[in-house]
């Protein structure tokens, strides 16, 4: 069992803070367990999401998000590792194209692995405008300079 976080993150001050309450059905049918609102303190939090983002974004006023000149960079590691599950992709002989899918199988592996690196399905997501989005796909969408406003924080386990 491992632990992710659902971090709301808005362009626009906040009114009301996320719950577990808020988070679509969806999500705990296809990617968590269950949600919960038991999280560390915010700041702490906050803290581990700047920590997650590895430089594309600084904390400031405790509850600002402010995206830098590098925050694409977060993508970099990702992109290499993509190339790397894509080539491997790329040798896939007819063999293994034409075996049973699952566990164990490269093909299986490779396409996770390739999906992955694009959008981790597992570990962070953000809720924004009502839409529950994993993390890297909310970066594709950020600029320099973006500024966002941060307020609840749900726990999930899957």
């Amino acid at each position: 069992m491992s632990h992710g976080r659902i971090f709301q993150i808005e362009a626009k001050p906040l009114r009301d803070r996320l719950s577990s309450y808020d988070i679509p059905q969806w999500f705990t049918e296809s990617v968590a367990d269950y949600v919960s609102d038991e999280c560390d303190d915010d700041k702490y939090e906050y803290e581990k999401l700047i920590t997650a983002l590895r430089g594309a974004a600084i904390l400031r006023e405790g509850h600002k998000l402010v995206f830098t000149a590098d925050c694409k960079q977060y993508f970099r590691d990702k992109y290499k590792r993509f190339n790397v599950a894509l080539e491997n992709l790329r040798n896939t002989t007819f063999y293994d194209f034409t075996k049973s899918t699952g566990p164990g199988y490269r093909l299986t592996e490779n396409l996770y692995r390739l999906n992955e690196e694009y959008e981790e399905k597992f570990g962070i997501y953000v809720y924004t405008n009502d839409d529950l989005i994993p993390l890297d796909r909310f970066l594709r969408y950020v600029n320099e300079g973006d500024v966002y406003y941060l307020g609840g924080v749900v726990d999930f386990r899957y």
